[in-house]
């Protein structure tokens, strides 16, 4: 693992008149450190906050199940495309070779 690479998110409630929210970093520090293979140098692992979405693998994750992020990386992307499509010198043909070929592609998980 690429300690510089690695993060991790905590589970905390914050409870209040009966009911739990999700903490926050602020309501709940801890820290977790990993060594080497050769029990060297401590790496301090960054902790995410459960509010905070995050890009893995080219998809926004979200733990408290959000998809705000994600949804708007994909409008993000389909206006792009709808734009290049509107302005595009190519013929019909070619412009759904590319729609099909290129663009709908950069629109999926892969």
């Amino acid at each position: 693992m690429a300690h510089e690479k690695g993060f991790w998110w905590l589970m905390s409630w914050v409870w209040a008149h009966g009911k739990g929210t999700p903490a926050n970093i602020a309501a709940a520090p801890a820290e977790i450190s990993l060594t080497t293979r050769r029990g060297e140098d401590r790496t301090t692992i960054k902790q995410k906050d459960l509010h905070q979405s995050t890009e893995n693998l080219g998809v926004f994750m979200n733990l408290l199940g959000t998809m705000a992020e994600e949804f708007n990386k994909h409008l993000d992307q389909s206006r792009e495309i709808a734009e290049r499509v509107i302005t595009s010198p190519l013929q019909p043909e070619e412009v759904e070779q590319r729609f099909w070929g290129v663009w709908i592609p950069k629109t999926n998980y892969s």
